[in-house]
């Protein structure tokens, strides 16, 4: 009776899917968006576009790290009495202003500064809110007392009269306007997530806890 030669495993030098990098894993899922998605890339395009040309086109330094400006004008350099109310060409795409000045320099350089204080607002705000909100309701018969009749006197104050009042006592700089902004909507957002923490607290599940 003949015995059937046991057949021998299959050896490959590379395994036939190997594991992408994470650098070909971002490209693939990219791509595979944006054919899936077509109008949600382009919409992210339009976003990103513009944000990435403002952070590096006029270039930056922070520390060691330094990136050099890709146009050749400074937002406020001109020479007086030249290149006076241009229009667009090479050296200035966009033309310039009565003094002289690249308006293309001075659109990126002024879409980056609203770009900080946006996202400097953002992330204050959302810091502030949050944290006060943990602690309202942790200590919901002491602290959450005190915090409301806080919140409750900043809302009654016009924001526009503070900052002007801030604005007259610590001059017109961006830090004034970011941190005046950022207590501002920290306060309104924490009322917000306030009323959802008292919802919270209220549930079953988190009375069964308690008891």
């Amino acid at each position: 009776m003949a015995i059937a030669a046991e057949e021998e495993p299959l050896v490959l030098d590379r395994p036939i899917f190997a594991e992408r990098s994470l650098s070909g894993r971002i490209g693939h899922g990219i791509v595979s968006f944006a054919r899936r998605k077509p109008l949600g890339a382009f919409g992210a395009v339009l976003l990103l576009v513009p944000v990435l040309a403002a952070i590096f086109l006029p270039g930056f330094k922070i520390g060691p790290v330094e990136f050099p400006s890709l146009i050749g004008y400074h937002y406020d350099e001109y020479t007086l009495g030249q290149d006076i109310l241009q229009g667009p060409s090479l050296d200035h795409p966009m033309g310039t202003d009565q003094l002289g000045r690249d308006l293309f320099s001075r659109l990126l350089y002024g879409s980056r500064m609203s770009y900080m204080i946006g996202w400097s607002v953002f992330a204050i705000s959302t810091v502030m809110s949050v944290s006060l909100t943990i602690v309202c309701a942790y200590y919901i018969r002491t602290v959450d007392l005190i915090m409301q009749r806080l919140i409750e006197i900043v809302g009654y104050l016009p924001d526009l009269i503070l900052i002007i009042a801030l604005f007259s006592i610590y001059g017109a700089k961006p830090l004034t306007l970011i941190l005046t902004l950022g207590i501002l909507q920290g306060f309104d957002t924490g009322r917000v997530l306030r009323s959802v923490i008292i919802r919270i607290r209220g549930l079953p599940y988190i009375e069964t806890a308690r008891s």
